[in-house]
């Protein structure tokens, strides 16, 4: 079966290359003709099946190895010119036509990076080029759409806009982005490696499937086989009698008690197992060459760290694994943590009162084509960093708040001193601007410690039952109706299908009346809840549960109005022919409002966390409105028709928006041209 999943990829990429042969002419290229083309046209469509068929690639691939040979060998094969030692980031999003995009030698494409041969403009899909000269780096969450040339050794920053072309060996920053500077890379001292790259690269492979292996098969092969002793369904000749005599609620609790033995105990020790192989394994800060060893088990530590951080997010246990994984908490507990994604745990240290928001960056591994730096991170007291912000690296100052999609460092903001608290600072937008702020330590003060039935419901929902249960709820259902149809003496294959069908749907409805049970039909729309109270654990609860059981016909609808179906019942307000190429993001039900023939590619954040209190504000999208890729927009927001967000521009909470076309991060109408 492991094997199986290893050949997925290419065996998807072969299927892909056929598809293509069809629909092209040719195997690799897809034969699309740069230009302007209106929503709904033939273009649009099969524009939207080439992304399709792309996903389908590299997703696999993303989630199993990480090879820079192997992800540049895929991108040929799927119609990109790639030249040699492209270092890309295994969650880089690509849009549009791959046969449009052109890469030189020597490229670093950061975490979570867009490169788009498409975007928007009203309800018009713009196609075109990408050119990415040799040298150049793209930073993270730095975008760069169509009919842009990135000259040689050229640096994007994080979270930077590329809309039109710019020259070599210059520095962009900001949203819109602006000419900071001249760029010269400096000459390294540090020794390439002196073994072939083909050996070290083989190396790389052999070494991630060994750990694989044993951090994540071989446990939950153990878990599996010890967790079988409680099915009583063994002790039959044939499994499929067990199906057809066993009474049903047998099977129920049975199935039950073996998923959730399985799952819950198979989470922890392949979480263990990979905060002990992190916290053995640790680095130091210095430079390492992108192509030696060391730098690959660097980035396989880094993929580790996000995975385990994935499984258990916001969850109490999720911070001890955290610091069993290395990172140095002043008081373990004490703080708020979410996902920060390519956190390095050992040169990490969080004091009291950090506060990490899900969906952050940091840049401690910068790593470039030719090279990687590791580099420190230090969150002091009343540290909070929100959705989709960049903390790239160093010793932040207290009483800091680095805002939703903003980027942060510490040569724009450092701590003075280590004896005593900083002035409170807060900022937002690229380049930050600073806002006023409040008092942090006034307020931790006033803050009550939660009731112990409050802090021992968190433990329940999300460190037992969301782990435990939620995420194989649905291979109970499917169980449970593949038993059912079996005894209607349905065909095994037929039953098998009908089952993986209807067991969706009902996930879907168990779903929607979730949400309708715990949140209603109108908290969201203008609320607010302290953190520590049963209504801010229901509305998240909630959202686990929309994310576990709603993810498979989301993710497949994705891009396509069939998706707005289950939004509506999930009771988001959506327009007739608005397109979400994310609708998972649109997880804040009762805030949505979406009008008709919309665009929604962007960031939704239409919740906050201020002061320890959870906010939610409805957020009006109107007619004819597109909101382009990174995009941010936040609660309240109103945008009135014939709107559209250029990539990467922030709609901060409020905003009222005229028609036009805005850019900027905080948004502003267009005015005049990049440079």
């Amino acid at each position: 079966m492991y094997l199986f999943a290893l050949a997925l990829p290419f065996a998807g990429l072969l299927w892909v290359m056929v598809i293509k042969l069809f629909m092209g002419g040719n195997i690799y290229r897809n034969n699309v003709t740069p230009g302007v083309y209106p929503k709904w046209s033939r273009m649009h469509l099969r524009t939207w099946c080439i992304g399709r068929l792309q996903v389908t690639v590299l997703a696999p691939l993303r989630a199993m190895l990480r090879s820079a040979p192997i992800k540049a060998y895929v991108l040929r094969r799927l119609g990109a010119t790639v030249g040699d030692n492209l270092q890309c980031a295994h969650n880089v999003e690509f849009s549009g036509p791959l046969d449009l995009l052109s890469i030189e030698d020597n490229v670093a494409i950061q975490t979570g990076a867009y490169i788009h041969m498409s975007r928007w403009m009203g309800q018009e899909l713009h196609i075109g080029p990408v050119h990415l000269e040799s040298g150049c780096k793209i930073g993270i969450r730095a975008g760069v759409a169509n009919h842009v040339t990135v000259g040689r050794g050229t640096w994007i920053t994080p979270l930077t806009p590329i809309l039109s072309d710019v020259g070599p060996e210059e520095m962009w920053e900001g949203a819109p982005a602006r000419f900071s500077g001249r760029f010269t890379k400096l000459k390294r001292t540090a020794n390439s490696c002196r073994y072939p790259f083909w050996l070290l690269e083989t190396l790389n492979i052999l070494m991630q499937i060994f750990l694989d292996f044993w951090l994540l098969v071989a446990p939950t092969a153990a878990v599996t086989w010890f967790a079988a002793t409680f099915i009583p369904g063994r002790e039959t000749e044939l499994a499929g009698e067990y199906f057809m005599i066993t009474p049903l609620h047998e099977i129920v609790w049975h199935m039950g008690l073996y998923t959730f033995i399985t799952t819950w105990i198979t989470v922890i020790l392949i979480s263990v197992l990979g905060c002990l192989f992190l916290r053995c394994t640790a680095a130091s800060p210095g430079l390492y060459p992108s192509r030696g060893l060391k730098a690959a088990l660097l980035m396989y530590r880094q993929k580790k760290m996000n995975q385990i951080q994935r499984l258990w997010t916001w969850t109490i246990t999720g911070q001890y694994l955290r610091a069993l994984a290395g990172v140095r908490y002043t008081r373990v507990g004490a703080s708020e943590c979410d996902v920060m994604f390519d956190l390095v745990p050992e040169i990490t240290s969080a004091d009291s009162q950090v506060f990490w928001s899900h969906g952050g960056y940091t840049n401690m591994l910068d790593y470039g084509a030719e090279h990687l730096k590791l580099r420190r991170l230090d969150m002091p007291a009343n540290f909070f960093s929100g959705n989709n912000c960049v903390a790239e690296s160093g010793h932040f100052p207290t009483n800091f708040l680095l805002g939703v999609s903003t980027p942060g460092n510490d040569i724009q903001f450092r701590r003075q001193m280590q004896s005593r608290l900083g002035e409170p600072i807060t900022v937002a937008g690229n380049p930050p601007v600073k806002f006023a702020s409040a008092n942090f330590e006034a307020e931790n003060e006033a803050h009550r410690l939660p009731s112990l039935p409050l802090f021992l419901a968190r433990v329940l929902m999300n460190d037992i039952f969301n782990r435990g249960i939620l995420h194989v709820a649905n291979v109970l259902v499917y169980v449970v109706l593949y038993t059912i149809l079996l005894r209607f003496d349905t065909h095994r294959v037929i039953s098998a299908f009908m089952a993986l069908i209807l067991a969706e749907v009902i996930l879907v409805v168990s779903c929607v009346a979730t949400k309708k049970f715990l949140v209603g039909s109108k908290w969201g729309s203008a609320h607010s809840t302290p953190f520590w109270s049963w209504r801010h654990f229901t509305y998240f609860f909630a959202q686990d549960c929309f994310f576990a059981w709603c993810r498979v016909p989301l993710v497949i609808s994705a891009g396509t109005v069939i998706s707005n179906i289950i939004l509506r019942w999930m009771g988001c307000q959506i327009g007739k022919r608005t397109i979400l190429t994310l609708p998972m993001q649109a997880s804040d039900w009762n805030a949505v409002s979406f009008g008709n023939d919309c665009f929604i590619g962007g960031v939704l954040q239409f919740h906050t966390l201020e002061n320890m209190m959870l906010k939610v504000k409805l957020t009006d999208i109107q007619d004819g409105s597109a909101v382009n890729f990174g995009a941010t927009i936040m609660g309240g927001a109103v945008i009135a028709p014939k709107t559209t967000l250029l990539p990467l521009s922030m709609v901060l909470k409020e905003m009222h928006l005229p028609s036009a076309t805005y850019e900027g991060s905080p948004t502003e109408p267009v005015i005049g041209v990049q440079r």
